[in-house]
């Protein structure tokens, strides 16, 4: 009990969470707008590259269906790290400095080992959803991997209602742990000197207080995120520089600042 003490004690102090009304995520939305048009160029070179990556991922496994699906959600597990350029755009706007596209970059240098950790339990999280994929596809499929084009025609047809309920539940229930774990953590890495641990338990603590807001907020990322699939890709070239301002925002409406404890 004393050993259990001492290591709670161990533990740095979390920075207050604020309590943000249900629907604040909109405003979030209207902010990261702002901020894609304060910042145009760099913030839609981000969300070029992170279309072009989707795309790659596709191009490159269309034959393989099950692939497809592990790949791109995978992808969109670790999206949040990946838009960590995006934060600091934000932060950038917010503070008044110009946008220096170089220096976004290599935002993350700043904490670098503790992004880093936390790109390793991000990267944990994917290589789960990606195993679990593979396996509910040979669960059902077999050996055989269904064509694109056979895959589509089954899930509109809804003859494998069983693998589209595992499937899916599944994959959201990953989703969710990942949104769980990044909803502020990375751009409270970006922004502050603190360890992954603090800014995961900070995150985790920032979406149990405000379940309802985070829930609008979740839903309003998932419709964004379909509409840029939707276009084949290239609504995301918009649609992700929009959340990912957006995630800023949602971390400095949450998290007290450091100096109000």
């Amino acid at each position: 009990m004393q050993q259990t003490q001492s290591t709670h004690d161990a533990l740095p102090a979390l920075p207050a969470v604020r309590h943000v009304p249900v629907l604040q995520p909109l405003d979030w939305i209207r902010r990261g707008t702002r901020d894609l048009l304060n910042s145009p160029l760099a913030s839609l070179l981000y969300g070029a590259c992170l279309a072009a990556m989707c795309f790659l991922l596709f191009f490159y496994t269309q034959q393989e269906i099950k692939y497809i699906a592990a790949l791109n959600s995978g992808f969109f597990l670790v999206g949040p790290l990946v838009a960590m350029g995006l934060y600091d755009i934000s932060r950038r706007i917010e503070r008044g400095q110009p946008v220096d596209i170089g220096a976004t970059t290599v935002a993350w240098f700043r904490n670098a080992n503790q992004v880093a950790l936390f790109a390793v339990i991000l990267a944990g999280v994917m290589l789960a959803w990606a195993g679990a994929a593979l396996t509910i596809f040979a669960a059902f499929y077999g050996t055989d991997s269904p064509t694109l084009k056979q895959f589509v025609v089954d899930v509109m047809a809804l003859k494998h209602i069983g693998f589209i309920v595992v499937y899916t539940t599944t994959g959201l229930m990953f989703a969710l742990v990942v949104f769980a774990l990044s909803a502020v953590s990375i751009p409270m890495l970006l922004d502050r000197n603190c360890d992954a641990l603090t800014a995961i338990r900070t995150s985790l603590l920032a979406v149990a207080h405000n379940l309802p807001a985070m829930a609008v907020w979740g839903a309003l990322i998932a419709v964004l995120t379909l509409l840029g699939l939707w276009t084949f890709y290239l609504g995301l070239i918009i649609t992700m520089p929009i959340v990912g301002h957006g995630t800023w925002h949602a971390y400095r409406a949450i998290v007290a600042d450091q100096s109000a404890g």
